[in-house]
């Protein structure tokens, strides 16, 4: 959305309840939903179709980075995906 106008530039159905905030981190957008499914939406004006990863479980909760780490809590599991150690 053009925060200046209000103009809609794309949306997206789920198909799934929504229940946690996005996180926009290194040019992508994460959103997580009722079925499970992680959503990684590029960043931008243009639409393309999300990468969706199942989780196996509902995510209720909003993705965080920290430490350069990403936490994804589901309804049963805490995912933590980062860089492997050199």
């Amino acid at each position: 959305m053009d925060a200046q106008t209000g103009e809609v530039y794309w949306t997206h159905d789920s198909f799934s309840r929504i229940w946690g905030s996005t996180l926009v981190v290194d040019g992508k957008v994460l959103l997580g939903n009722e079925d499970g499914d992680l959503l990684i939406f590029e960043h931008g004006k243009e639409y393309a179709e999300p990468r969706a990863i199942n989780l196996g479980a509902p995510i209720y909760s909003s993705p965080v980075v920290a430490n350069q780490t990403l936490y994804i809590s589901t309804q049963t599991h805490l995912y933590a995906v980062g860089q492997a150690a050199e």
